[in-house]
């Protein structure tokens, strides 16, 4: 129970910084 919960946790967070990447990039590049 706990290391899927740890699992899911882990997935979620890299997801989110994965998309606040591909914002920050998007937004890098549109600026230029």
């Amino acid at each position: 129970m706990k290391l899927s919960v740890g699992k899911k946790i882990g997935v979620g967070f890299s997801v989110m910084l994965m998309l606040i990447v591909i914002l920050g990039i998007t937004c890098f590049v549109s600026l230029q």
